[in-house]
């Protein structure tokens, strides 16, 4: 029945939304409205979240960013034995170094602080 597929679209939609999600905004709009059976999503026109790069530890901070294809390669045949393939086009991004005196030290430990409870919380996710 259709029960399923719906609900295993669901299931993959919350999937996507976890991994982009943090790093695309409005993810999860675009995400429900995929049809995710035909192996081969593809999002388009993404703005990428001033977070984005946070985890990433570089000595700058994201101004703008923009992506005008995400594609994701499901082999829904062989999901345990092979990798989900993930094509980026078209990244475009606009950094500032870090000592940007627009963002204060105070908003700097805050990003700190909320990236390291997500970290946390992944972990919980994971059973770590």
């Amino acid at each position: 029945g259709g029960g399923t597929s719906t609900m295993l679209e669901g299931v993959l939609a919350g999937v996507i939304e976890r991994l982009a999600g943090k790093y695309v905004d409005g993810i999860d709009k675009k995400a429900a409205e995929l049809s995710v059976w035909s192996g081969n999503i593809v999002l388009k026109d993404l703005t990428l979240k001033k977070s984005a790069l946070d985890d990433l530890d570089l000595p700058v901070t994201l101004k703008t960013g923009h992506l005008e294809e995400l594609r994701l390669d499901i082999p829904w045949k062989n999901l345990r034995s092979q990798p989900v393939i993930v094509h980026i086009q078209g990244l475009s991004i606009v950094v500032s170094p870090n000592s940007d005196p627009s963002i204060p030290a105070a908003e700097r430990e805050r990003r700190m602080l909320l990236a390291k409870r997500a970290q946390v919380a992944e972990m919980d996710a994971a059973g770590l």
